[in-house]
């Protein structure tokens, strides 16, 4: 197997999917608690680590967990409403990656 050159990587990694289906309210929850919960947790490091070294970025870490907050509560509501409904949701997610 060759090695890629940078330019060949950044094809391959520039779209991942991620998530890609219908769920259940219940299933589409624990899907989307998930990966909020991952992120509120990694910036929550993020912050508990520049405070102990005394040094680094916390202002993009604190302003990102009130973003995350709100956004937990819009998937309350839409979970909410879907189980009131006895909806499915369709939840589709991809993630783009670019080399910088």
């Amino acid at each position: 197997m060759s090695k890629k050159t940078m330019a060949e990587l950044a094809i391959d990694l520039q779209t991942i999917k991620l998530i890609d289906g219908t769920y259940s309210a219940k299933d589409a929850a624990e899907i989307l608690y998930s990966v909020l919960d991952d992120k509120i947790k990694f910036h929550n490091i993020q912050i508990t680590s520049c405070l102990e070294r005394n040094q680094g970025e916390l202002e993009h870490s604190r302003t990102r967990l009130q973003e995350l907050k709100k956004e937990r509560e819009k998937i309350a509501e839409l979970i909410s409403e879907a189980k009131e409904n006895n909806l499915s949701l369709r939840l589709s997610s991809q993630i783009q990656v670019d080399f910088e």
